[in-house]
């Protein structure tokens, strides 16, 4: 009835009884969009296909395979190798092997109805997106909306419905809540131009330091920056152009500056990143 091999893992095993409680993929309108409180996403301890749309999304696929990386999956661009999961990013349409939940990442808040979860993304997959989307694929949620303001799942009544239906207003702002990270420093996450407001002006420069190194270790795995040298190489440390790209978004959350995607190239070292930190928050003062 369940349509299983018998060699499922139980997170596959968990999926194919939510299709049969929900009617074998039937699907249904949802009554409303609940806010659910941001999430510490758990970790990952999954095998996941991420499949990009036929004409390609090198941009977003390499993001996501960073974030799902760092939160423990181990991630694979093959669905036919039984994976734990299969995520499918906007536009893709990917063979799925039975008994594989398929995760269907849309844009345009569509409901596909031939899958098993549904996430709809912001215009901006950033870094808090990308660690949102994480949270939402541990915590199983069958339909969910990312949005800056916060995550909202979806609330079902009985009422079938074609999957591309009209847009619903989506109830809110939900307080946000950034998800908890691993220490980066003495400033905390999205706080660092109140952290330096709260010090000499001569103190900047190794309080800017000490939140780069930080940084650097939370991306590359470390336990803290103390071990990285102020003159490493970011790249001879083990940082690729995906996690340079992680590292790049986290800069941003804990400056609140835009910064762009060629920084670590400029930048190639925690001390050169972090003179041009300072040199960019004096300008903000």
């Amino acid at each position: 009835m369940l349509g299983l091999r018998g060699d499922e893992t139980p997170l596959q095993v968990l999926a194919a009884v939510a299709r049969l409680r929900s009617g074998t993929g039937a699907a249904r309108r949802p009554v409303r969009w609940r806010p659910v409180p941001d999430a510490a996403p758990p970790v990952l301890d999954l095998t996941v296909a991420l499949v990009p749309p036929p004409d390609g999304d090198p941009d977003l696929t390499d993001a996501l395979a960073g974030a799902l990386a760092r939160h423990g999956a181990r991630v694979t661009g093959d669905a036919a190798q039984h994976p734990d999961l299969v995520i499918a990013l906007p536009g893709a349409e990917p063979a799925v092997p039975p008994g594989v939940p398929l995760w269907v990442l849309t844009r345009d808040g569509s409901l596909p109805p031939v899958a098993d979860h549904v996430v709809d993304l912001p215009p901006e997959t950033d870094a808090v997106a990308r660690a949102r989307l994480c949270a939402v694929i541990g915590q199983g949620y069958s339909a969910a909306r990312i949005r800056p303001e916060g995550v909202f799942v979806a609330e079902y009544g009985d009422e079938v419905f074609v999957a591309d239906y009209e847009d619903e207003a989506v109830p809110g702002p939900a307080p946000r809540v950034e998800p908890p990270a691993r220490s980066t420093g003495s400033a905390p996450a999205g706080g660092l131009r109140a952290a330096l407001a709260e010090l000499p002006r001569d103190r900047w420069d190794a309080e800017v330091l000490t939140g780069v190194r930080g940084l650097a270790a939370a991306v590359l795995g470390h336990d803290s920056g103390a071990g990285i040298d102020p003159a490493d190489d970011f790249f001879d440390l083990g940082l690729s152009s995906v996690t340079a790209l992680e590292l790049r978004d986290h800069l941003g959350t804990l400056t609140g500056l835009e910064w762009p995607a060629d920084v670590l190239y400029e930048c190639p070292t925690p001390q050169a990143l972090a003179d041009l930190v300072v040199t960019r928050m004096s300008e903000g003062e």
